[in-house]
């Protein structure tokens, strides 16, 4: 299958699953996402509630930050220009900085409470290219 197809059979597996922080969560759901992928993930620190992501996302300097950390050691690319498939951390207005997964023609897919929520970023804080 093409990298496109497995993001569409990734994302609907997790139609009406409703999110288990540090589990599936924006960030978790990613690192998921890359191991199935590419068939590793990074390394991101234990957390089992938002306020224990919150502490870990502050004493780290942001979800970028804490991102670029977990990162660090897989060697990956940043880029300006996610493709499908790649992952990143976009600025909402709502909820602030989230991890997505880059769809196609501009989108991206976001975890919801339930499910994936498909956005179209204004821009990315950081991105970075799967193999």
């Amino acid at each position: 299958m093409s990298r496109g197809a497995d993001l569409m059979a990734f994302v609907r597996r997790h139609e009406g699953v409703r999110v288990t922080w540090g589990l599936d969560d924006c960030s978790a759901i990613c690192a998921r996402w890359m191991s199935e992928a590419c068939g590793f993930a990074p390394a991101l620190p234990p957390y089992r509630s938002r306020e224990e992501a919150a502490r870990l996302i502050d004493a780290s300097g942001g979800l970028v930050a804490c991102w670029r950390g977990a990162l660090r050691s897989l060697d990956l690319a940043e880029t300006d220009l996610p493709g499908i498939g790649d992952v990143g951390v976009v600025e909402t207005e709502h909820f602030g900085a989230v991890g997505m997964i880059m769809g196609a023609n501009g989108y991206a897919f976001w975890r919801a409470r339930a499910g994936f929520q498909l956005m179209r970023p204004r821009s990315w804080l950081a991105a970075w290219t799967l193999p």
